[in-house]
């Protein structure tokens, strides 16, 4: 099956039923799909966007393959109420996990329209009950679904390296502090106590029953079981008190961990992105700090403004720059072109936008990907759930380039 076919069949099904879903992931058609389809149906088109930069996408798509909406109009999901019991032929709601809210759905619903046409690239389990419940029960609906993987095997999308590269935390120098601290506001202007983890427990002793400051030398493995013991005992205290501040405070310790996890992976990241110095690549990286150490300001894309990022994003597409660096950006709504290769830091806790990240990457020509996991830690467990969804045939021992047939 090719991308024709798939569209083929779009305009098909949307005669046959009034709601049509596609599940399609990064790279197999779905904006296309929908606008042949809406143009098979004719007449009023609302489209709803995530954000207004995807609007954009939207005409540009129109614009690449020259289909004419005679009436066509174009908004985004906050914009909602000032559409609600109007009238369309056709109802396009892109990134249609978006839509599942009481108020947005409420006004979705009395919107009158012919067809409707649900867009995403993974929804979670239980975010398609809620869209089957909201939409689809008292109506006729198909749910069409294409994974990544789907369309690898379907020669949409290339097939893919996949490198996993182990790292592990250094347990030979102590060049790192970790502060602990007993006694809250009552341990201001305490002096530290500097002291080396080796001597920790003994100190800790000593103090019993005394407000501290104490300064702990560690090495990277120390800090992270120093982390962990302390992320344990927030979590327990959660679930004892089962009050918010408690919660806020454990899962701030975890990302805290997170974080650390990821600038311990610098110096490996380092020496493989130098084998790429003259490629067109793009990192998705911890924080900005690890950026800038990585690469440039020129290429770093984070908080920006959608107009500074967007110009980044054009530059790179335009192939004026080759590089990119990214911060929590392109989960959604994002076209790269043509890179040679992609560098994950750290990868969600989750399989659904992990799998939407990866997938920018994968529409180029022979796309090789880097995921850094960090051995002995969490972040193997992330590692897994994130790849879940793709074919273990796909997934590479970086150490001696052969396929990584389990873990």
């Amino acid at each position: 099956m090719t991308r024709d076919d798939i569209q083929k069949k779009c305009s098909e099904l949307i005669h046959t039923v009034d709601n049509l879903v596609l599940e399609f992931g990064t790279g197999v058609g779905k904006t296309l799909s929908a606008l042949l389809a809406a143009k098979e149906i004719g007449g009023k088109v609302k489209i709803v966007c995530a954000e207004t930069s995807h609007i954009e996408n939207w005409k540009l798509e129109m614009q690449k393959h020259n289909i004419d909406l005679k009436d066509v109009e174009l908004f985004c999901y906050a914009s909602l109420k000032k559409h609600a019991d109007t009238s369309c032929d056709v109802l396009i709601l892109d990134e249609c996990h978006r839509s599942v809210s009481d108020s947005r759905a409420a006004h979705i619903r009395s919107i009158n329209t012919r067809k409707t046409i649900f867009l995403s690239g993974t929804i979670e389990d239980d975010v398609k009950k809620v869209i089957k419940s909201l939409y689809c029960d008292s109506c006729s609906a198909h749910w069409w679904t294409i994974s990544t993987s789907d369309a690898i095997n379907l020669g949409i999308l290339p097939c893919p390296k996949i490198y996993l590269v182990d790292c592990s935390l250094d347990n030979t120098t102590r060049n790192l502090v970790y502060a602990k601290t007993k006694g809250g506001k009552k341990a201001e202007g305490l002096e530290p106590i500097v002291v080396d983890y080796s001597d920790m427990w003994t100190t800790l002793k000593s103090l019993s029953g005394k407000n501290y400051i104490l300064h702990i030398k560690c090495t990277q493995k120390e800090y992270y079981e120093l982390l962990s013991n302390e992320i344990e005992y927030l979590k327990k205290t959660y679930f004892a008190i089962r009050q918010p501040f408690a919660k806020n405070r454990w899962l701030h310790k975890a990302g805290e961990r997170k974080m650390f996890i990821g600038m311990c992976k610098t110096d490996r990241i380092k020496e493989i992105m130098a084998e790429y110095a003259d490629k067109r690549t793009i990192c998705f990286a911890t924080n900005i700090e690890q950026c800038e150490e990585l690469g440039t300001s020129e290429t770093i894309i984070h908080s920006q403004s959608s107009n500074e990022g967007d110009d980044m994003i054009n530059d790179f597409n335009s192939e004026k720059i080759n590089k990119l660096f990214a911060v929590k950006m392109f989960r959604e709504g994002v076209n790269l072109q043509r890179i040679d290769a992609g560098f994950f830091v750290q990868v969600d806790n989750g399989s659904v936008s992990s799998s939407q990240v990866l997938g920018r990457v994968l529409r180029s020509e022979a796309p090789e990907l880097y995921i850094f996991r960090m051995r002995g830690t969490v972040d193997e467990g992330y590692v897994e759930t994130a790849l879940e969804r793709i074919d273990p045939k796909f997934i590479y021992d970086y150490r001696f380039r052969t396929q990584l047939v389990t873990g």
